[in-house]
């Protein structure tokens, strides 16, 4: 009987549990000017697609939309690109350095080394780690 209990609540608290943002809806990759492809999951059904570029995404990327799914900006780890793939005010050189003058010219050699995370109840404030 106790087992069922805790069920019925578990069942409960979900059903009450807000809908998940969908801050992670638009997917960009690509390595090569012209030859960025985007997924966008906010699309029923998802949509595919190719868009012009000047940012190569290789394997280090990150990018963020607001909580309905439009991409709000992006990086490669070498700058800041808006949702419109112009750079961001105060958004290139992010990563100064040996490495920076040496990669960021194709794209950052390292996977996987960013990550954008909105700020807690904050829906203008994202903050960029990466290594």
């Amino acid at each position: 009987m106790r087992y069922y209990i805790i069920l019925f609540f578990s069942f409960c608290l979900v059903q009450i549990l807000p809908a998940q943002n969908k801050h992670d809806n638009i997917w960009m990759f690509g390595f090569g000017s012209n030859n960025g492809s985007t997924i966008n999951f906010n699309d029923n059904p998802i949509s595919i697609y190719f868009e012009d570029r000047d940012m190569d995404i290789y394997s280090n990327n990150a990018m963020i939309a607001d909580q309905e799914g439009e991409l709000l900006f992006y990086t490669n780890a070498c700058y800041i690109a808006t949702a419109t793939h112009e750079l961001m005010m105060n958004g290139d050189s992010i990563n100064p350095g040996i490495i920076h003058e040496n990669n960021c010219n194709n794209a950052y050699p390292w996977a996987q080394n960013s990550l954008i995370l909105p700020q807690p109840e904050n829906d203008s404030i994202y903050y960029l780690f990466h290594k």
